[in-house]
């Protein structure tokens, strides 16, 4: 009886272990597709300026 509580805890503990790590795993995911979105966002953003400085030139005439 001993023995099966040992291991059922021990089970347990893994069980959250590997949660914890794939949940770990998704948060990296999730940020990284977080910051890839904020970069087309503010690329998006900046074309316009990008696109009129190259058609006008620097000084803007």
């Amino acid at each position: 009886m001993l023995y099966c509580l040992a291991f059922l805890i021990a089970f347990k503990r893994i069980q959250i272990k590997s949660f914890l790590i794939f949940y770990w795993l998704i948060s990296i995911r999730f940020n990284i597709v977080l910051m890839f979105l904020l970069i087309m966002v503010v690329l998006t953003a900046l074309l316009p300026f990008f696109l009129l400085k190259y058609k006008y030139g620097l000084n803007g005439r």
